[in-house]
């Protein structure tokens, strides 16, 4: 998003012409003016003959305000860029800047749900980013690190994808509201528009509450990040524009299937030749015969059920098949559905949410049946928290918990298309830098 040129909070209305010096870098030099970024704000710096400085510069500027305008005087240059030995055309200095508007959007973003949170009386638990398991997703790739103790033994931790164990265990321990925000990490080809390998996840959970809990905490708190950081001219987001007025539409998995599948899902789980049958009807081709229930499903929703979900307004989608119920209760009474939701805007998943797990059990069970599915995929699987499965025995209250993405929360409320635009540091900054140093280094080699 392009800042006119303004002069902000440096100068204030004055009767007659003043001196004022300013700090910061040259944004532009035009043919009669020069613009300055300094604190934040774009200043324009008119002139009769050019001071000799350029696009980068950083500089200290006596200028002369009055009420038209802001005249240059002197200048003192502090920095001049030097010439990139790796032959980068865009520095880092203009790739942030680019970002200017979203990446102060994020930081009122944190800001807002911090104060969201701690109003409703939940505390902050800052979750560890070395940790025993880093969560039982089978989908999940995950990073592992080395830690080498002092006597040089060497011990594997994993970066989380998800503080989920970390905050159940603060449930178990008599924490009964609370909440974190915390870099996650996913390996395996996390990375495209909707993908990155580190990004944001906001994570709460409330004791005594039931996933009908959390529907209303979402809405609550996904309106009021709206209406502090969109107002009332919501901006169009994957090319749709999004009210966020509340109350979002809340729609079953079985009534989506119906709506937009023309799909008896309940009949489906209940007889897998029948779902094969008609999910190749509705995908209109071939699908392997051994493919399984769960696969299906996602084909069908990915390709047919997402891409119409929250159109108009953000939408919560509930009642998911119980073989996806991953650490959520199964619905009673209902034995093929579990208690699980999620959110959608404009056709992405924004969160994740449950009716938590606490049977430590049947999570003892899923957590088996997870690390297999792994092993059949060809993952390596994700070692067993012990002391979580420790916690669950010493009893952890009924609750219910989401995982929120931040990153794509705000794509969507700033109409945002790529994620790395929302990241100060995206690894693609990296991997091409990487690149750049490898070229410098061929090139040196062959001056050798």
């Amino acid at each position: 998003m392009k800042r006119t040129p303004r002069y902000g909070r440096f100068f204030t209305s004055t009767s007659g012409p003043r001196h004022i010096v300013i700090r910061g870098r040259v944004e532009s030099v035009e043919r009669t003016r020069l613009i300055i970024r300094s604190e934040g704000e774009l200043v324009a710096v008119h002139f009769r003959q050019a001071p000799g400085l350029y696009r980068g510069d950083i500089v200290e500027i006596m200028v002369q305000k009055s009420d038209e305008r802001v005249d240059y005087l002197t200048h003192k240059l502090l920095v001049r860029p030097a010439e990139d030995p790796v032959g980068v055309r865009h520095s880092m200095y203009h790739e942030m800047r680019s970002k200017f508007e979203n990446l102060h959007a994020r930081a009122r973003m944190w800001s807002r749900v911090r104060s969201f949170f701690q109003e409703r009386g939940f505390l902050e638990i800052q979750t560890p980013s070395l940790v025993l398991s880093p969560g039982m997703e089978p989908s999940l790739g995950f990073f592992t690190t080395t830690y080498v103790d002092h006597q040089q033994r060497p011990h594997v931790y994993y970066l989380p994808t998800s503080p989920e164990f970390s905050l159940k265990k603060a449930l178990c321990a008599g924490y009964e509201r609370i909440y974190d925000i915390r870099p996650v990490f996913r390996n395996f080809g996390e990375l495209g528009p909707l993908h990155h390998p580190e990004f944001t996840m906001l994570e709460w959970y409330r004791a005594y509450a039931d996933y009908t809990a959390i529907m209303h905490d979402t809405e609550e708190l996904v309106s009021l990040l709206a209406r502090e950081l969109v107002g009332k001219e919501p901006v169009p987001f994957r090319g749709i524009r999004i009210s966020w007025e509340p109350p979002y539409p809340r729609k079953s998995v079985q009534e989506a299937w119906s709506q937009f599948v023309g799909i008896d899902l309940l009949a489906c789980l209940q007889d897998p030749t029948y779902m094969h049958a008609q999910c190749q009807e509705v995908l209109e081709r071939t699908l392997p015969a051994d493919e399984d229930q769960t696969t299906l499903f996602h084909r069908v929703m990915l390709e047919i059920v997402e891409p119409q979900l929250g159109l108009d307004k953000p939408m919560i989608l509930y009642d998911y098949p119980a073989d996806l119920a991953a650490l959520s209760v199964i619905k009673q009474g209902e034995p093929l559905l579990c208690e699980r939701f999620e959110l959608y805007i404009a056709g992405v998943e924004i969160a994740n949410a449950f009716t938590e797990l606490n049977d430590p059990r049947e999570m003892a069970l899923r957590i088996r049946r997870d690390r297999g599915l792994q092993m059949s995929a060809g993952i390596p699987p994700s070692p067993v928290d012990g002391q979580l499965l420790r916690a669950l025995r010493q009893g952890m209250p009924p609750a219910g918990g989401i995982a929120l993405g931040m990153d794509r929360l705000l794509m969507a409320l700033l109409g945002i298309s790529t994620i790395e635009e929302v990241i100060p540091f995206p690894l693609s900054d990296l991997t091409s830098h990487e690149q750049r140093l490898g070229r410098l280094g061929e090139d040196r080699n062959e001056g050798c």
